[in-house]
Order: C-alpha cells, then structure tokens, then sequence
C-alpha cells in the first residue's frame, strides 16, 4: 500500500516525490519445506517446538523520494 504525501502536502505538481509504503509478505512452506511434514523437518523432533523455518511472515515499511 502507498501514501502519496507529496500530493498530499503540495498537490499535483508534486505527486509522487515522496511516498510512504507498508507491505505484507507472507510464505508458506518456504523453500519447499512442508510445514506438514514429520518431526524434525519444520520443528524440534523431541518437544515439537517450531523452528520457523518453513512458513515467512513479515511486514515492510518505507520511504521512496524523487530527486
């Protein structure tokens, strides 16, 4: 997602000189690793405590100028 703040700020003239962006991103079975799969592979065989290796959740904030 983008805020135009630019526009915003100082209107059409300047649109797009700087903009604000948050993203998402999500990967499940990351790799090719199964999230399913047997113990071991995406937890800890002996407590089945995940590793987080298999499965991404992340979020991105930033800033994006125009020179």
């Amino acid at each position: 997602m983008t805020f135009d703040a630019s526009k915003a700020a100082w209107g059409d003239k300047y649109s797009h000189f700087l903009d604000l962006w948050v993203a998402y991103r999500y990967w499940q079975n990351k790799f090719g690793l199964d999230h399913n799969a047997m113990p071991g592979v995406c937890t800890i065989a002996a407590t089945g405590q995940s590793t987080k290796s298999c499965t991404e959740s992340t979020v991105y904030g930033g800033v994006t100028l125009k020179f």
